[in-house]
């Protein structure tokens, strides 16, 4: 039960940005959003491989989801607004095929790195995606 309450904490996080990015984006301008978002992701993601407590992962899961999902909004606007409509829908194939791609490297690389370096490790690492 403890897990889906942090998964869920999460998704509220991501939730309540994704509906908020908006005003963040009129209060901060697109440059300073993405910035604070990469930043915010970025110590989240260090914050989870050292915290071991619960409430604590939950608040950095909600905090992470939150700037993920502001950084989406601003990362697509900015993407239909710059690439001209005829070229719009393959910069988008190719932005989520290497997405989906880095993920799927990153998954396996993950269980690679906790195996050999323990569970914490992959989220230490993950910090610099970015």
């Amino acid at each position: 039960m403890t897990y889906g309450l942090v998964l869920a904490a999460g998704a509220i996080g991501g939730v309540v940005a994704g509906v908020a990015s908006a005003r963040v984006v009129r209060l901060l301008g697109p440059q300073v959003a993405v910035i604070g978002t990469v930043v915010v992701q970025a110590a989240t993601q260090l914050g989870l491989g050292l915290t071991t407590n619960v409430i604590v992962a939950a608040v950095l899961l909600a905090g992470g989801s939150a700037a993920f999902a502001v950084f989406n909004v601003v990362a697509v606007t900015l993407r239909q607004r710059l690439v001209p409509v005829e070229l719009l829908g393959r910069v988008s194939a190719v932005y989520r095929t290497v997405g989906r791609a880095a993920e799927a490297i990153s998954a396996l690389a993950g269980g690679v790195i906790a195996t050999v370096a323990g569970i914490r490790a992959p989220m230490l690492l993950g910090r610099y995606r970015w």
